[in-house]
């Protein structure tokens, strides 16, 4: 084979490899538009209700740029999708910013008719306050020491919205929790958790597991999932539990297809020792 011949394959294969780039690229950048697009449907209040913070500056102000932020949004469309498969994108949110409400934000729907729409209240004060917690532990340097990244509220709030908008009222509760602790990843509640349970099991999944515990919980859950049958099983139990509105048994022996005895023990198994090994 002559040396020109030699070299056109090359070209050939070059022009293959940088073809299969632009590709991918176009890929990525249509994925990434669909989120923006989702972005441009949430509704934030008039400068006029929330530029008394802005004049304020200090907390309140950082509270506002962070609610206001698109990219923080984008990127939890994004984890959305990508953890647990319940993003839509013609989902219209309205965005309330108050003083106080008791949590640094509370996210769901409102129904008026057929009309739904995402619902998410930010507290100025509550948000400030885990704004301020958080930088303070972040600049301690203390080791074992950590705080809830306040940007964690929006991916959080956000999963609420999308169960909520899907299908009203999912059960259990600390599921529907854990579910949005797994999107957001919260290793703040998870870790607090192992804690207690250092020396003994984690409750089974159909014992009475209260709201708080429900967080990590119902992490650990979900992180059996992903761990041991993949991200698309868990996207398959999220079907089946929100979309399709069947038990949260239904799904997970869908998703695993194993009978609930044996999943049940199997998880519980899992998460124990999952937990007890996890590091700070």
């Amino acid at each position: 084979m002559t040396k020109i011949v030699y070299i056109h394959i090359i070209l050939i294969i070059l022009c293959a490899l940088v073809t299969a780039q632009d590709n991918k690229a176009d890929g990525n950048s249509n994925i990434a538009e669909k989120y923006k697009k989702a972005f441009e449907l949430v509704k934030f209040p008039s400068e006029k209700e929330y530029k008394k913070y802005l004049d304020k500056g200090g907390y309140d102000k950082k509270v506002i740029q962070l609610v206001l932020g698109k990219d923080i949004w984008v990127e939890a469309f994004q984890k959305i999708d990508g953890k647990v498969g319940l993003f839509k994108e013609s989902v219209p949110i309205n965005v309330l910013i108050k003083e106080k409400i008791g949590a640094p934000a509370q996210g769901g729907s409102i129904r008026i008719g057929k009309d739904v729409r995402g619902h998410i209240e930010f507290s100025v004060y509550d948000m400030g306050q885990a704004i301020q917690i958080y930088e303070r532990v972040e600049r301690s340097g203390i080791k074992g020491a950590s705080a809830t990244d306040p940007r964690r509220a929006i991916v959080h709030e956000l999963t609420h919205v999308f169960q909520s908008v899907i299908k009203s009222g999912i059960k259990p509760d600390w599921l529907s929790e854990g579910m949005a602790t797994y999107v957001e990843d919260d290793m703040v509640k998870v870790l607090s958790y192992r804690d207690r349970f250092i020396n003994r099991k984690v409750p089974a999944i159909d014992e009475n597991i209260s709201l708080f515990d429900g967080y990590p919980r119902g992490w650990l859950l979900f992180k059996y999932m992903e761990v041991n049958y993949g991200v698309d099983k868990v996207h398959e139990f999220s079907k089946v539990w929100v979309v399709k509105g069947k038990t949260y048994r239904e799904a997970l022996e869908t998703a695993t297809t194993k009978k609930w005895d044996e999943v049940k023990k199997e998880e519980q198994e899992w998460s124990t020792k999952y937990l007890k090994e996890l590091k700070e």
